[in-house]
């Protein structure tokens, strides 16, 4: 069971057990998809929207970060990420606080209903954070909680449950707000259990409230109530504060008035405060266009995720006229890709029209790939090549070539592309790559070692055992110079070395070959240099034949011939377990490359043995021990570099 609090404190607990998310970005991250549950939120708008003042290259790394924090506490089952998007997808063993508010309800509720709904409110959406989107969604729930409370006091009124409307009542006063419908319900609880002098006192509250917090007097209606029921008015007789339809249209006037008053003053950008005020009130029909365009003005201004905001302009000539407008100010490089990202889910030809202002303009690299990428991908690649290539001949513009570089990368170009700068467009297409899977990359290569290192001691501190198996004269002649655990150890530490410089140099080769290479040749190259990598194998055997480790019975040509082949054909055979670099491998798929892996490794071993024998002063008994090492090291670097889950971006092959 996995249980989610956000309302009042930011809560994480597993089978009971409270979870410890000690980074404060991963604790964001985890209740932005906990509040937008089964919604597929891009990377890099997540990247942006919690770390908007970081590179997008910082940024992505930051959510790398903290999704590993994430999954490392909670699990896997309830994240699902690729490589373009992460969600969160709550199952029937999850508890979240806030899935019982801001949903519309299809049926009439009934008491228990609701007050299963306001119980969950323990306070304020995460307190204690501060960010803009925060910010929003905690007005958006706070309404929401406030709707959901007076449907419940209206219906204990109608139901005379006295008692319960002043326990509800005060819970509500208590949450630290001002709402004179609470008072009011008090006020009517009071009078239906004929204590008069109670409902003196709850309106003595409620104006001492207002006064001392507002600065206002109470509403015309609280005057009429406390008027009606101090005469000894029926309590049933007292209208509802805001009846269901009426509430909303009230709410939907009192934004539209606010929003009317905003523009005849020239306001030009909404506090945070007045836009989470609009975004509570959860209008759903379009705004008006200038009104539409200050809310998205605000809304980028303010550095939150823009996408409720667009649905307010009812029309995507709107959207795409204030994005232009906003571009025109030139505002930071993370609001201008949230618009450029905006502008990739219109599909028009005024969007195409704007995003080639932005790849013939900007000038940050990010922003103008993103856009140029979009285009290209909208079969436009003729006209955004020919624009990059003559900025390109202008001056020496690096956003330009990294956009052309970009275009180049993900989506390919026109067959007539025509001259352009080819070793500048290979190194900054070398240094785009090398950036892409840096992180991929030392990380498998530092799995690959590891899992190398281990199975190679384990190996190696058996050596004892293979040799008592073999040549028993030989194991106790031994032992009379070495004691067994410094036997083992030695053997474990010679193994050790042998197999870490051979994961080493595999994951490095088949690393590289992912990274920098794409299409059909890079499963070619992958096993090419891969088997390459042997050769470090083949050195540590011929440097151990020279010392005398061994005694050949050949020249050296031939055993140095018999080793080369042998170690390319086995480090060729490891490349299977390899698995592409990023890319989610479970357990059980390790499991299949692995027996492959060793299956071809046992069979590279073969000549290698036969040669052996036939070539060297050893005893027939100590083959079996490089059959176990071929097929160790095969499973201990493949089950080393499983990745249970793609929580970094993989080298995508377009």
């Amino acid at each position: 069971m996995l249980e989610i609090r956000l309302l009042g404190e930011f809560d994480v607990r597993l089978e009971g057990k409270l979870i410890e998310i000690p980074s404060r970005p991963a604790q964001s991250l985890l209740a932005y998809l906990v509040l937008n549950a089964e919604t597929r939120h891009r990377r890099e708008k997540l990247a942006g929207l919690l770390w908007p003042e970081s590179e997008e290259s910082n940024a992505r790394s930051n959510l790398r970060h903290a999704l590993w924090r994430i999954r490392k506490s909670i699990g896997e089952k309830y994240i699902l990420a690729d490589k373009v998007s992460i969600s969160f997808m709550p199952s029937k063993d999850c508890q979240l606080d806030i899935s019982f508010l801001g949903k519309e309800k299809i049926e009439a509720e009934s008491v228990d209903d609701l007050i299963r709904e306001v119980s969950v409110y323990g306070g304020e959406l995460l307190p204690g954070f501060y960010e803009s989107w925060v910010v929003l969604e905690r007005e958006r729930l706070r309404s929401a909680f406030e709707q959901t409370i007076q449907r419940l006091l209206d219906l204990l009124i109608e139901k005379r449950s006295w008692l319960e409307i002043l326990e509800w009542g005060e819970r509500w006063i208590a949450l630290g707000y001002v709402h004179e419908p609470a008072y009011r319900a008090l006020m009517i609880a009071h009078s239906g259990l004929g204590d008069s002098s109670g409902v003196a006192v709850v309106y003595q509250r409620c104006c001492h409230a207002l006064s001392s917090e507002l600065g206002v007097e109470p509403s015309e209606q609280t005057r009429s109530t406390y008027e009606w029921l101090s005469k000894g008015g029926e309590p049933l007789v007292v209208e509802r504060v805001y009846p269901e339809r009426e509430r909303a249209d009230a709410a939907a006037d009192a934004v539209r008035m606010l929003l009317k008053h905003w523009r005849s003053q020239s306001v030009e950008v909404l506090d945070l405060a007045s836009l989470a005020m609009v975004y509570a009130a959860g209008m759903d029909e379009p705004y008006d266009p200038e009104d539409a365009s200050l809310l998205l003005r605000s809304a980028l201004h303010h550095e939150v995720d823009i996408e409720p905001w667009l649905k307010c302009t009812g029309s995507p000539k709107v959207t795409v006229t204030v994005l232009d407008e906003v571009l025109d100010t030139y505002p930071k490089p993370q609001v201008r890709m949230s618009i450029v990202q905006a502008l990739k889910g219109l599909d028009n030809e005024e969007a195409d029209n704007v995003l080639l202002s932005v790849v013939k303009n900007d000038d940050s690299a990010e922003v103008r790939a993103e856009a140029a990428v979009t285009l290209a991908r909208r079969g436009k690649q003729e006209a955004v090549t020919g624009c990059l290539l003559e900025q390109m001949d202008l001056s020496d513009n690096s956003a330009a070539i990294a956009a052309f570089v970009a275009v180049a990368d993900e989506v390919g170009l026109p067959d007539d592309v025509g001259p352009y700068p080819k070793l500048p467009v290979l190194a900054a297409l070398t240094e785009r790559r090398w950036e892409d899977g840096r992180q991929l990359f030392l990380r498998q290569i530092g799995r690959a070692c590891l899992g190398a290192v281990i199975v190679s001691a384990l190996h190696g501190s058996a050596a004892p055992f293979y040799i008592a198996l073999s040549l028993p004269d030989s194991y106790h002649n031994t032992l009379q110079v070495l004691s067994l655990p410094t036997w083992m150890l030695s053997g474990a530490l010679g193994m050790m070395l042998i197999g870490g410089v051979q994961g080493l140099a595999s994951s490095f080769a088949i690393g590289m070959t992912d990274v920098f290479l794409r299409g059909r040749a890079r499963r070619i190259w992958r096993h090419l240099l891969g088997g390459l990598a042997g050769l470090a194998h083949a050195g540590f055997l011929i440097a151990f034949t020279i010392m005398g480790s061994v005694t050949p019975l050949s020249e050296p040509a031939v055993y140095v011939f018999i080793y080369v082949m042998y170690s390319l054909l086995f480090a060729a055979a490891l490349s299977i377990v390899f698995p592409q670099l990023g890319t989610s491998a479970s357990t059980r798929q390790q499991l299949r490359r692995a027996a492959w892996g060793a299956a071809a490794a046992v069979i590279a071993t073969i000549p290698y043995a036969i040669g052996y024998l036939y070539y060297f002063d050893e005893a027939p008994g100590t083959i079996p021990e490089r059959f176990m090492f071929s097929i160790l090291l095969t499973l201990g670097i493949a089950l080393a570099i499983k990745n249970p889950g793609m929580d970094i971006d993989p080298i995508t092959n377009p």
